[in-house]
């Protein structure tokens, strides 16, 4: 599991977003799930597509339009593009978070996620 764009140190404008690409081997009844990690607030923020959940579930090339990222002011602010590899007791966990407003976000991974990578971007918004 793994993101092959953009790569570490990417200049994003926050309101366009970011086009992830990746390539997931291996999965069985694993999945993964991106979240974009804010410094400032030190939470990582769940991105999805319709509704909350993992963005890969099978093996094979994936694609995910990270938008919006960040926050309206950001002038080349770091965040990090979380890459996490559930098993079904992660996913579970992942799945109790409870929105605030609008967005889902959790200050720590719970036990059992793994985090697989991370790509620093820096964010204008």
């Amino acid at each position: 599991m793994r993101i092959v764009s953009p790569v570490s140190g990417s200049q994003v404008d926050g309101a366009r977003g970011v086009r992830i690409e990746g390539d997931a081997c291996g999965l069985s009844n694993e999945s993964a799930w991106l979240f974009d990690y804010d410094y400032g607030s030190k939470s990582y923020y769940e991105d999805y597509g319709d509704s909350p959940g993992p963005i890969v579930s099978r093996n094979g090339k994936w694609t995910f339009i990270n938008s919006p990222i960040g926050n309206k002011g950001d002038d080349r602010v770091k965040y990090t593009l979380t890459l996490v590899l559930a098993s079904p007791d992660c996913n579970g966990k992942l799945r109790a978070i409870k929105p605030d407003g609008t967005e889902y976000s959790i200050s720590e991974m719970p036990p059992g996620c793994v985090i697989a990578q991370g790509v620093d971007v820096y964010v204008t918004y």
